[in-house]
């Protein structure tokens, strides 16, 4: 492993990233067992881990000056914005169905891009509020937060407290300390075997029992309240007594994937550093290739293996929106000195 860069949060968040795209692809055809159970296998951690991995690189904004600090949150607040904007005209131009464009209430993709301005505001305010105390507190909000049938997409409130304590994590883990475990989890060879066991025991669960476990969805999503859920059963608790066991799920994921993700160089390395321009650029291509005439023609093609054909383009699409000239923009937003507009120099 690189003492300059950690490679390994590089290729992790280029397998989340694709993740996240071929989630979105598999969403628009929930039609059989293996399209349904992929994806509730993928939701069921995926951005769980990527929010982890986004309070790990916020470090370096949070202990920012007040300046660079507002530069980031303002940066990210307007690729929300545009974002949000790109679905609205094409929802309601393609798809022809009424999609409202509200600034502060999201139920999409964009939630996260307003979601990390959320939670650089709100660990900036508590950062000198003791760790140990702080995710408590946000562990607390996370178990209960269900129970309120007010909190949903309105701020992306619902989404924003339930993923917090996992952005925490990521915030608290140390360079140092992210070292050592990787290291430690990569020199045991038979914790490689239990983790890809753990993986594949787990997804073909998914597949086998997609239909029983579907209600599990509105809990991996975080964006509605317990009353949305079809639990098994109807006592007051169950609602937290999920969460806390999903919690823990995510835990034994993400401790998979720290053993078997590479923590060296590797071919997609660099694709990790540019999550963010795949993350807005997808899901417009996903609305278009999803959208009815291309999928009827992408069924009738590739008929009983277009799950295949979804995971690939998936993959594809990725490495596309990888490449560096969609770069330039994200880092030009990103790096802009909003200063200059409210602050005579």
């Amino acid at each position: 492993m690189s003492n300059d860069r950690l490679y390994f949060f590089d290729n992790l968040k280029f397998i989340l990233i694709s993740l996240v795209v071929i989630g979105h692809f598999l969403q628009f055809y929930l039609n059989n067992d293996y399209i349904t159970g992929s994806y509730l296998f993928i939701y069921s951690f995926h951005m769980p881990l990527f929010v982890f991995v986004t309070g790990f690189f916020a470090k370096s904004i949070i202990k920012a000056d007040s300046n660079k600090r507002l530069n980031k949150i303002i940066s990210f607040f307007l690729i929300y914005l545009l974002y949000k904007a790109i679905i609205f005209l094409i929802i309601n131009y393609m798809y022809h169905e009424n999609y409202n464009f509200l600034v502060f209430t999201e139920a999409e993709a964009p939630w996260y891009l307003f979601g990390c301005t959320m939670w650089i505001i709100i660990t900036n305010v508590f950062k000198n509020v003791k760790p140990l105390y702080l995710f408590i507190f946000s562990f607390i909000c996370f178990l209960f937060i269900g129970y309120d049938v007010n909190i949903g997409d309105q701020f992306s409130l619902s989404r924003v407290i339930v993923f917090y304590p996992f952005y925490l994590l990521g915030y608290y883990m140390t360079i140092d300390n992210a070292k050592k475990l990787i290291k430690f989890l990569h020199s045991k060879k038979f914790l490689h075997i239990l983790a890809v066991t753990l993986l594949i025991v787990i997804y073909f669960l998914f597949i086998n029992y997609a239909n029983e476990l579907y209600f599990l969805r509105p809990i991996f999503t975080a964006r509605n309240p317990f009353s949305y859920v079809e639990f098994p059963t109807d006592l007051l608790i169950t609602g937290a007594a999920f969460r806390l066991f999903w919690f823990i799920y995510v835990i034994l994921i993400a401790l998979a994937f720290f053993i078997i993700v590479p923590d060296q160089k590797t071919s997609y390395s660099e694709f990790g550093s540019r999550t963010l321009q795949i993350y807005v650029l997808h899901l417009p291509i996903v609305l278009i290739i999803m959208h009815e005439p291309v999928l009827s023609f992408l069924v009738n093609l590739f008929g009983n293996h277009v799950y295949f054909a979804l995971v690939i383009m998936g993959f594809i699409t990725c490495a596309i929106l990888s490449l560096k000239c969609f770069e330039k923009p994200f880092i030009k937003l990103m790096k802009y000195d909003f200063s200059k507009l409210y602050i005579d120099k």
